[in-house]
Order: C-alpha cells, then structure tokens, then sequence
C-alpha cells in the first residue's frame, strides 16, 4: 500500500511540475517587446548621401536604406523605404515593430537593435552641416538604467564633428538600443531620428 501511495505521489508531482513549466511556458510567449522607428530627412540647398542600416534583435537580416537628394533611387533598390526616392523633405524611412528577444546562442545579439547612419559629403566644394536630433523618448534612457522599470538604454556614438563635413568626407552615427529584461512585457516604444542638411 505504501509502495502504491508512493507511486502515486510521484506520478502526481510529475505531472504538477510539467503544468507549472507549461504555465511557465505560456506566460514567456505573452511577453513582447517591440520598437517602431523613423527616419526623417530634410535639406536646404546642399547634396549629400545617407546609408542607413538597422540590425539585431529579431530582425533576421541588416536593412539598408542608401538614399540622397539628387538622382534617381527608386523604389525597387530600396525595399525597405518609403518616400519619392529623390529628394529629402518627404521622405521618411518607417521600420515597424522590430523586436527584441532574449541573447541566446543562435542570436547573441537579440536585446540590441543597432541603427548605423553613414553621411557623405558629395559636394567638391561645399562643406556640409548635419543637424542630428536622436529620439527623446521618456522610456529610452541614457547609457544605464536609473530605476529598474526602465528596459531601454541607449548608446549614441560618432554625434561630432557634424558642423562641417568637408568635400568628400563621411561621418558615422550609431544608435544602439539594448533591451535590459526579457522577463517582463516592453510597451511597444516609437523612436524616431531627424536629420537636417544644410551648408556649413
């Protein structure tokens, strides 16, 4: 009888411990962590070109985006853009809901999403002016976090030496956004960039 009662218990906790691991499966799924974002452009009166990728978190490949103000880009050549493809004040580059997952072995790199941007200057005598504004977002903070419901830190780099890029030179920026927890749900967050052209 003891034997039997034995079995029985163990069967029994078995069984409870696969519910609570599904429980625990089912409320992992529920969780979501999203971020949309988007790039504006603007020029007055300069040329230029921009390369702008975005990468990591769950996005299975870079997107790119190459466009500039003079000449033709269309549509085709850039699959990830919206916008009249020539010219810069009403185009704007829309990735939405790029999420993030937990760093694991086949995506180390799933609780950061990168934004490169990449500047050139084509003029052969105009020096160019670059007015960056990075997204201000109450959610989105800076380096570390201060309190422990903030899950998104930011690190921007390459932000100097926008006021005069000389003929034929090229700056880089780069946003990295880095999910801090996996264990709660992330409101889907918008960052957006603006880039302002103009002459030095």
């Amino acid at each position: 009888m003891k034997k039997k009662f034995k079995l029985f218990a163990t069967i029994g906790s078995l069984a409870l411990a696969v519910c609570m691991m599904t429980i625990g499966v089912l409320a992992a799924a529920t969780v979501t962590l999203t971020v949309n974002s988007t790039v504006s452009f603007n020029s007055t009166s300069v040329y230029v070109d921009v390369v702008a990728t975005v990468s990591g978190g769950t996005l299975t490949a870079e997107k790119t985006l190459t466009v500039k103000n003079y000449d033709s880009l269309t549509e085709a050549s850039n699959p990830d853009f919206t916008g009249t493809g020539e010219g810069f004040a009403s185009n704007v580059w829309t990735l939405n809901s790029v999420g993030f997952e937990e760093n694991s072995g086949s995506n180390p790199d799933g609780q950061t999403v990168v934004y490169t941007f990449t500047i050139t200057n084509p003029s052969a005598t105009e020096n160019l002016k670059v007015t960056f504004t990075p997204p201000t977002n109450s959610a989105v903070e800076k380096d570390t976090p201060t309190t422990d419901s903030e899950q998104l830190v930011y690190t921007l780099e390459g932000n100097t030496g926008l006021n005069s890029i000389a003929p034929g030179d090229d700056v880089t920026i780069t946003y990295t956004l880095e999910l801090q927890s996996v264990a709660k749900s992330l409101t889907e967050q918008n960052v957006n960039f603006v880039f302002l052209f103009e002459k030095a």
